[in-house]
């Protein structure tokens, strides 16, 4: 993923001398960035590992093709993933693979990795693991340890020739009492991989990643059943924490304010949102805060040109506005969605029309109402709008519309009566 680096002229004027700051290369300084930068440190493991798999695939055009994954058990108590990309030279695994922030993905927004972070992530889970790289016919196995200063180190053990294809395993010493989150895990990181890895090690785990959605558009999906709203960038969420957003929240519109505190998910392109660098997070900086916003105004184009769609099968005004009705409660799930900003955005839009009828509105027309055969009663071209029903608001009209189709004769005398509607009541 490229890094938004804005470079910026600075004076300094009467400075005797300038020093850049320095990073000491301490044990703290790596327990920092390893073991300690992740609040989940098993389950990140899990995601950054992963994310090198496929960015190692998407090297070599196999963005399509699965890496392997084989979780602990009591036979084999480690974890692995196996890709099947370009695998590392010597050269590469002591220069490159061991360097804290060196990566070759910075200039390209087709992988997600982009830190040098993410393959040192095994040290927050064990003091060593093993990386075994396949490359060009050679087999080299590398022992990655915590001396005895606990600074990362790395040594070779074993070169042997190879047929097997190019590409990296990584061998993770697992202690037995977590064996058993590993399944939920490796769904929760990766449950947004389009390329599902092949998982070994465990013959009863299944993938669980599936998720209803009221509706969806071009880079947005209102999920349904709750949740946070979150963000999905090269396949990894994260969660939208609108607190963290600051001005560029305060200053959105409120519809807008209440999407994002709503379940939805956003899709966005690598490199649309910026990382903090444990990738457990976003970082909230303005370029961040109004692509996040920009999406959600996403829906406000979309969403009522889907609504209107789906009502356009129903056979009548009537049933044409209960299906709105049906539509709108869904979308609010707590409380009246007369008080919610997105319904009212929605009813003020003037998009959600049956047959050139807006059924947002309050302006409810009825053509013909037949009643039993005892009283043969109907109405006739009457119109029930705002103005007839004084105080009653939109769910007022609809309940009294459903009563009148389930009402007797001389209810609907009298609410005739009692509202002055212009078109008299015939009988039959």
């Amino acid at each position: 993923m490229i890094i938004t680096d804005e470079k910026q002229q600075v004076l300094v004027a009467g400075a005797q001398s300038v020093d850049a700051f320095t990073i000491k290369a301490s044990a703290k300084a790596f327990q920092i960035l390893s073991s300690n930068l992740y609040s989940n440190p098993l389950g990140s493991m899990i995601r950054e590992l992963s994310t090198n798999a496929y960015d190692a695939h998407v090297m070599v055009g196999k963005e399509h093709e699965p890496f392997h994954l084989t979780l602990p058990n009591s036979l084999e108590p480690s974890f692995k993933i196996r890709d099947f990309g370009p695998g590392l030279s010597h050269n590469d695994v002591m220069d490159i693979y061991t360097t804290f922030f060196e990566s070759t993905k910075t200039n390209s927004n087709d992988m997600v990795g982009c830190l040098g972070l993410g393959s040192k992530s095994p040290f927050g889970v064990s003091d060593s693991f093993t990386v075994t790289s396949f490359f060009q016919g050679e087999k080299t196995i590398y022992s990655a340890f915590l001396n005895e200063d606990r600074i990362p180190s790395i040594a070779l053990f074993h070169k042997e020739p190879t047929d097997e294809p190019n590409g990296l395993e990584i061998e993770v010493a697992i202690n037995a009492d977590d064996f058993r989150v590993f399944n939920r895990e490796v769904n929760g990181q990766l449950k947004y991989f389009k390329t599902k890895p092949i998982v070994f090690g465990n013959s009863n785990f299944e993938w669980n990643v599936e998720e209803e959605y009221l509706y969806s558009g071009s880079n947005w999906k209102m999920v349904k059943g709750g949740g946070s709203p979150r963000v999905v960038q090269g396949q990894i969420q994260y969660p939208i924490n609108v607190r963290n957003m600051g001005k560029e929240f305060d200053e959105a519109s409120e519809v807008v304010r209440e999407l994002l505190n709503k379940s939805v998910l956003f899709e966005v392109n690598i490199g649309d949102v910026n990382i903090a660098p444990s990738r457990e997070a976003l970082s909230y900086d303005a370029k961040t805060n109004q692509n996040i916003i920009k999406a959600a105004e996403k829906i406000l184009e979309e969403l009522p040109v889907q609504i209107a769609e789906a009502i356009q099968s129903e056979p009548s005004e009537y049933l044409a506005r209960l299906k709105y009705s049906e539509i709108m409660n869904d979308l609010c799930l707590i409380g009246s969605y007369r008080q919610q900003a997105l319904v009212n955005y929605l009813m003020e839009s003037g998009k959600i029309t049956w047959n050139g009828i807006d059924v947002s509105s309050k302006n409810i027309n009825i053509d013909k109402v037949y009643f039993n055969e005892n009283d043969g009663l109907y109405i006739e071209g009457v119109i029930l709008n705002e103005e007839s029903f004084g105080q009653y608001d939109y769910m007022s009209v609809e309940h009294l519309i459903l009563a009148l189709f389930n009402s007797q004769g001389t209810f609907i005398r009298n609410f005739v009566s009692r509202y002055h509607l212009d078109k008299k009541v015939v009988e039959k």
